[in-house]
């Protein structure tokens, strides 16, 4: 099974300066999933943290369950939830920027749902799960020990290469270094609706 595919797309080697350089500057923050959103619902074309997190699941409100000393938490379900496919328009505060460069580079070649710039902190790790769509990922800042593991099969994405990742297996990411990694993962979604 190919779970990783490299793609030979453009490398934007500034982006991870230009994303420092808009955090610094305080146009844009981490909310609080850690992501930042390149794009928004037509309406709301400032919220660049609209598509952040879960679309389907209330992660922060979540039920923790302790059974004989095993913790379990339970995500509650969110009620008419946006979809991927109401992400469809860039945020202003990416206009002009490299960002807007690779955002016209993935629409131009897939129909695209939530653009994100997702960051994980040292020594952390997703929870196993499944997406409803394939992810296109490109690192922007990454090192040895961050991995993405899609059905057990372990494998590091190096900065600035973009890569099709299937996960609509089940699949986590991982960052056992002492650095925060930061890639960008687009929602890839089928073509025919």
């Amino acid at each position: 099974m190919n779970y990783f595919t490299e793609l030979p797309f453009p490398k934007f080697e500034n982006a991870y300066s230009e994303l420092q350089r808009l955090l610094e500057h305080k146009i844009l923050i981490w909310g609080k999933q850690n992501q930042i959103c390149l794009n928004s619902v037509e309406s709301e074309p400032e919220n660049y943290l609209l598509g952040s997190g879960s679309l389907t699941l209330d992660w922060d409100n979540a039920v923790q369950q302790n059974n004989n000393g095993s913790l379990k938490i339970s995500p509650i379900k969110i009620k008419n939830p946006l979809r991927e496919s109401d992400f469809n328009t860039l945020c202003n505060q990416f206009v002009g920027s490299v960002f807007e460069d690779m955002y016209i580079l993935i629409t131009s070649k897939y129909r695209v749902g939530r653009v994100r710039l997702m960051q994980s902190h040292p020594k952390s790790c997703l929870s196993w799960h499944v997406d409803n769509t394939p992810r296109l990922h490109y690192p922007l800042k990454t090192q040895e020990g961050c991995l993405m593991v899609i059905d057990n099969v372990a494998h590091h994405l190096p900065v600035n290469t973009w890569w099709m990742t299937d996960t609509l297996k089940k699949h986590t990411a991982l960052n056992a270094s002492n650095q925060s990694r930061i890639h960008l993962v687009c929602s890839i979604l089928p073509t025919n609706n």
